[in-house]
């Protein structure tokens, strides 16, 4: 059915709606007066705007309905017990001072809905719902107050997105925010993003007083969780007490850094039920329960692990408080005993030492994430930037072998074991034998140039005749000559300019 007719009444005193057509009209009707009272039913086929400058009632146990939009706009609303306000489009409500909702009033849009009032509920029983993929747009500045609460009813607020542009309080009853569609699907796939998002970083509109402000499906919280440190080789017995979750809760699962950690106590310490009402004769439930879990943790290694639990597809709030024992580096050396020295008895050589042992514990139980950080020291004692070593073979949980990058250059090198982000320092450096000495080291004690020219070594003019003669010095090193180290293995092409220099 077309409706093409309109229908607008203006008047500055008190208006009964009861005088204008019965059932099902057919017509756009625009009411605006000083007082508006509506006291039966009505169907529309178009859109309805009611506009009272003062007072806007709807009284008695009655549904309005319209296939179009439906607009209401006052200084103050009054709805009496038992009223259903239907949209086929969407539906606003807007008042300048308040609204006063008795038992069981429904406000339900198959569009967007649009509310900007301070609302005083009376009773149990008020829901506003607006349509599967539509929005739910509260008003700034504006406060919920559930006047008279009773026990397990709370004010219900149904949409898949919410736009929230004011504070949200609860002054003694309890609020709760919901979703129309489904979440997740059978396999706890993401299905809309647009409910949760709603409120993400909005937490501070929440408020409460008395009263209590949820969003649903809620997001389950873990309270608390011990030890914080697990054992690198697994069976760590992680106690966790968890809040605001499903029932039943054998569907609990929790994770430590993405592996199981596998249940084997799940106590309920309490439940908390919660109903609200959709309509005078529909009811809706959710039961919200705490709990206390033992699981045992997963071997591995690392800081800052994500700790998540599973009810019902949806993911606690993750936390990354817990971590795996950290590595220790004891011992190294180029050979591959049992056992090494000391590191003040070891010494690697600065041509043949390419591979190194490494001893400790709690490097993993299986092949993990492992990095060796090779710091050569200079000559004066000062660290030089750190290389990374090409290649790193776990053993075992106390044992990895790893590459060494040359050290022609250094007089000690400075170890550390990255183990997934835990890193180990070895207690003091490991001393290079046969190292060329650098050439800044001839400054001031060498001489180069001819005749007139010869003077100090200087580092920019003089630096590959210091640099030759210096490296002379070097191989006359016991340990040069035992590595067989020839100058040109440290300064490829020198020569001739050196000997033109010199």
């Amino acid at each position: 059915m077309r409706c093409g007719n309109e229908l607008q009444i203006l008047t500055s005193s008190s208006t009964l709606l009861d005088l204008l057509p019965s059932n099902e009209i057919c017509l756009q009707l625009s009411l605006l007066a000083e007082v508006i009272n509506v006291t039966r039913s009505f169907d529309s086929f178009s859109s309805i705007l009611l506009s009272a400058r003062s007072l806007l009632a709807i009284q008695g146990s009655l549904a309005l309905t319209t296939r179009r939009a439906l607009l209401f706009s006052a200084a103050s609303i009054r709805v009496e017990e038992g009223v259903t306000l239907r949209s086929q489009g969407s539906m606003s409500v807007t008042c300048s001072v308040s609204a006063l909702l008795q038992a069981n009033v429904s406000f339900a849009s198959d569009g967007d809905l649009l509310v900007n009032c301070s609302l005083a509920q009376e009773g149990k029983g008020l829901a506003f719902v607006a349509g599967v993929n539509k929005t739910f747009q509260l008003e700034p500045s504006r406060v919920i107050t559930p006047a008279q609460h009773q026990l397990g009813e709370t004010a219900l607020f149904r949409a898949d997105r919410f736009l929230l542009l004011g504070s949200i309080q609860a002054d003694q009853g309890d609020v709760l925010f919901t979703s129309r569609s489904e979440q997740f699907d059978g396999s706890c796939a993401r299905v809309s993003n647009s409910f949760l998002d709603s409120f993400l970083g909005r937490e501070h509109l929440l408020a409460t007083s008395s009263g209590r402000v949820w969003v649903e499906p809620s997001r389950p919280v873990l309270q608390d969780w011990n030890p914080q440190v697990l054992d690198t080789r697994g069976g760590s017995m992680l106690t966790l007490l968890g809040r605001y979750f499903g029932e039943p809760l054998a569907t609990l699962q929790v994770k430590v850094g993405g592996r199981d950690c596998l249940l084997s106590d799940v106590d309920a310490v309490s439940v908390e039920t919660f109903s609200w009402f959709l309509n005078s004769s529909s009811r809706l439930s959710r039961v919200y329960t705490s709990f206390l879990a033992t699981c045992r943790a997963p071997a591995g290694t690392g800081a800052n692990l994500e700790l998540v639990a599973f009810a019902f597809c949806m993911a606690s709030r993750r936390v990354r408080s817990l971590r795996y024992e950290p590595p220790l580096l004891e011992a190294a050396c180029d050979a591959a005993p049992a056992s090494c020295p000391p590191p003040a008895a070891v010494s690697l050589r600065a041509r043949t030492s390419r591979f190194l042992q490494l001893l400790g514990s709690n490097f993993g139980v299986t092949p993990g994430k492992i990095r060796l950080l090779v710091q050569p020291l200079a000559p004066s004692g000062a660290l030089t930037a750190p290389r990374e070593s090409s290649e790193v073979q776990w053993i075992s949980d106390s044992s990895v072998r790893s590459s060494l990058p040359h050290l022609l250059y250094a007089d000690a090198v400075r170890l550390s074991l990255d183990v997934n982000g835990q890193i180990a320092h070895l207690s003091e450096p490991l001393k290079v034998l046969g190292a060329a000495r650098y050439p800044w080291e001839c400054q001031d004690t060498r001489t180069c140039g001819r005749g007139a020219e010869m003077g100090p070594c200087e580092p920019a003019a003089c630096l590959t005749c210091c640099e030759r003669s210096c490296l002379s010095q070097w191989r006359t090193d016991a340990a040069a000559r035992e590595e067989s180290l020839y100058v040109a293995d440290v300064m490829p092409g020198g020569g001739a300019a050196s000997s033109e220099l010199c």
